[in-house]
Order: structure tokens, then C-alpha cells, then sequence
């Protein structure tokens, strides 16, 4: 059984990981032995640690000293915690023969991209990338693209693909929608993606860390929601052409809201030109020409979240609702019609995410695109459209909690 140590304690173990580990722990898959963090106010509390040993990291020690005696070949560290250490952790342990998984945004600039890059490129074996709306929430429009193994665990593990009534009115079993996209909806013609977050502590950031607010810690939302906006759209090129990186040619807009300023102001006291964007916009154009437009942002809309990404083509339409992680398709002679879905259960909706970024470490990638490439390319992307946005010295909108996405710029 692997073994997982966890650095980063905050709303990420405890909302969103922590359940989908036990799972795997029943499985025989792996288990949480360690957490390590900065934050010492939770050890305390039973319901967080449990029967797991817990290390503090008080200063500036490196990971691979604080944890060498658990070094060994069944250990993996998943790193979840603040923006900035991502990378330097990563090398720090990736040199000292540790395995690492890393969350998003694995870096917050083109040098420490630079040096995730290398780490990849020498010890492929020894580090992975984790992005939950890649491997989990687009999962079911990965399937109709053919971009998602047949002999993988996504297919294999019971319960885990849920099919809708309206599948028969394509086919008869879901395996047999792999690779059927063009087939179905025709050629692109268009892509809407929207990842609007405006519901309770989801759509605010009152409750969360510097990191998440400061730009020169990574913060800010074209970080935050962007990556997870882009990196299915990378995954997709051979059906809507390839990405440009640069974004030399692509366009963006930027606001913050206003009660958020003033909390950053009043919580971290950052000044104005550190303080991260709640919004943006971003678009561009594949190389077949295919438009796309993404929107992200935080408070937002009246109390309620709209996640989707759209995709038109000549014969049809695919909406991915992102947030129910259901697929819906229409054709010149079908109304929309729900046909698959990968149930987002509080309990499991991260279990896909861990153990696709364990298979890859491992050699066998449950995808048919390199899953690894994808999500560096869709960190780059990302980081340049942060340069565009900031060092273009456009126009930066402002906007009330709540607000209406295409009400911001008016």
C-alpha cells in the first residue's frame, strides 16, 4: 500500500481530500500516514488528525530534512500547500528521491515553471501534477473525444461513470461514446467556458489564505479557476486544433470586487497593485480556428454558482455542466439530453484525481494524451496570460459582490 503524506492542513485536506484517502485506504490502494503544515491550531482537534502523526514546520526547513525518516519507495508527498512553495518543495524533494504530486498552480512564475519543467524532464518517475477538473470534472467530455483509456479504472471502477437514460438515443453502453465527439456534434465551431463561483464561502475568499489574494504568491483567480478552465481545452486539441502557449494573439480583461479589496486591505494589508483580480476573460483561437471564450470569477452572480463549458459544432452541441459533472448532447434531429456523468459525491469526488495521479507516477496513465504536458502547458498559458493582463497596463474593472458576469465592464 503507498503511503501519503500531506503538506498543507487547511480547507483543501479537510473539504476536499480527506474522505476520497479513506476511501482508497479501504481499497488497499494507499494511505494518509503524515500531515505536515505551518499551522499548529488544528492539532488539537480529533476530527482533523486523528491517529496521524503530524509534523511542524516552524521556519525555513526543507521538506526532505523534516521528513527523511519516511523516506522510502512506497512513500508519495502531495503538496496542497501555499502557492509559492510549490516548486521549491517539489525540487527539494524530487533531488532528495522522494516521489511528489503537486497541486495547482504548480508554479506562480516562468522560473520556477522552468525548474518543474526540468524536474519532469530527468525524473519523470519521481513527480506528477494533480488538476481536479482535468482528471475528474471533465472526465465525460474526455470520454466522447476518446481521450480516456478503455481498459482504464474510469470504466472499470463500479459506480464511478453513472449512465443517463438518454445515452440509448446515442448508444447502448458507455464505451461505446469514446472518440465520437466530431461523429455526433460535427466540426467545432465555437467554445464557451464559464466558471462563475458566487455561492456561500465558495464564492469568497474571506476565509482563505494571502496566497490566494497576492499576486506575487500566485494569487488571484486567472490562477486559481483558470487553470482549472484551460487545462480540458489542452486535453481536447486534437478535436478543436492546437493551443498557442503564448497567448501572443489572445485577448483578456480583468475587475476586482470591491467588498473583496477592502477585506484583502484590511486582512493582509496588501496595497492596491498586489492585489489579485476576482474576474477575467479570456479569449482566443485554436489553430482551426475555433474561438474560445473563458470567463472565471468569484463574487459573482446572486448567491449561486454556474460552472459549463459549451462546445458548438456544425452538426450539434456538447454542455458540460461543471458543476454536476453531467454531459449533455444535441443534434440537428435530438433535443439536449443528459447521457452520462461522473456523480460528484462529497464523499469521492477527489478519489479520481489521486489515483489517476498515482497511475501516472507509476507508468500506466489512464489518458491518451500525455496528462503531465497538459497541465504544464495549461500552467504557461495561464502565466501568460497574467503578463498580458498586468504588464499590458489595461484597464482593471471594479464591480459589487453579486454582480451579473456581463454586467462588470459596463
Amino acid at each position: 500500500m503507498r503511503k501519503i503524506i500531506l503538506v498543507g492542513t487547511g480547507d483543501y485536506y479537510k473539504n476536499i481530500v480527506s474522505s476520497s484517502l479513506n476511501i482508497m485506504k479501504k481499497e488497499g490502494l494507499l494511505e494518509l500516514f503524515a500531515t505536515c503544515s505551518r499551522d499548529l491550531k488544528d492539532l488539537n482537534k480529533p476530527d482533523v488528525f486523528s491517529r496521524i502523526e503530524h509534523i511542524g514546520r516552524s521556519g525555513p526547513e526543507k521538506l526532505s530534512v523534516l521528513l527523511s525518516d519516511f523516506r522510502n519507495e512506497e512513500t508519495i508527498v502531495l503538496l496542497s500547500h501555499a502557492n509559492k512553495f510549490h516548486t521549491p518543495d517539489a525540487e527539494d524533494l524530487v533531488r532528495n528521491n522522494f516521489k511528489v504530486i503537486v497541486e495547482k498552480p504548480y508554479c506562480i512564475n516562468k522560473s520556477q515553471l522552468g525548474t518543474l519543467q526540468n524536474l519532469i524532464s530527468s525524473q519523470p518517475d519521481k513527480i506528477g501534477l494533480l488538476e481536479y477538473y482535468l482528471t475528474m470534472k471533465s472526465i465525460p467530455l474526455l470520454i466522447l473525444a476518446g481521450e480516456i483509456k478503455k481498459d482504464s479504472f474510469y470504466f472499470k471502477k463500479e459506480g464511478l461513470l453513472k449512465k443517463c437514460k438518454g445515452l440509448r438515443s446515442f448508444v447502448d453502453n458507455i464505451t461505446k461514446l469514446s472518440g465520437r465527439i466530431e461523429e455526433f456534434i460535427g466540426k467545432p465551431k465555437f467554445v464557451l467556458v464559464d466558471l462563475f463561483e458566487g455561492e456561500g464561502q465558495t464564492g469568497r475568499l474571506n476565509h482563505r489564505g494571502a496566497s490566494l489574494c497576492d499576486l506575487r504568491k500566485g494569487g488571484g483567480m486567472i490562477q486559481d479557476l483558470g487553470i482549472h478552465a484551460v487545462s480540458p481545452l489542452f486535453a481536447l486539441e486534437d478535436y478543436l486544433g492546437n493551443i498557442d502557449e503564448s497567448f501572443k494573439k489572445g485577448k483578456v480583461r480583468i475587475a476586482k470586487c470591491k467588498e473583496y479589496i477592502q477585506m484583502v486591505k484590511r486582512k493582509f494589508g496588501l496595497p492596491n497593485n498586489y492585489i489579485g483580480e476576482t474576474y477575467a476573460e479570456i479569449e482566443f483561437s485554436t489553430s482551426k480556428s475555433v474561438p474560445i471564450k473563458v470567463s472565471v470569477g468569484k463574487y459573482v452572480l446572486n448567491n449561486k454558482n454556474q460552472r459549463k463549458m459549451v462546445i458548438i459544432g456544425s452538426k450539434g452541441k456538447a454542455f458540460l455542466d461543471l458543476s454536476s459533472c453531467s454531459l449533455f448532447l444535441s443534434t440537428n434531429n435530438r433535443p439536449e439530453i443528459k447521457i452520462i456523468e461522473i456523480p460528484q459525491k462529497p464523499s469521492s469526488k477527489y478519489y479520481p484525481v489521486i489515483r489517476a495521479g498515482l497511475e501516472v507516477l507509476e507508468g500506466h496513465s489512464p489518458f491518451s494524451f500525455n496528462v503531465r504536458e497538459t497541465a504544464l502547458r495549461a500552467q504557461l498559458f495561464i502565466l501568460n496570460v497574467l503578463e498580458k493582463a498586468y504588464l499590458g497596463k489595461i484597464k482593471i474593472g471594479l464591480y459589487k459582490s453579486g454582480v451579473l458576469p456581463q454586467d462588470i465592464f459596463k
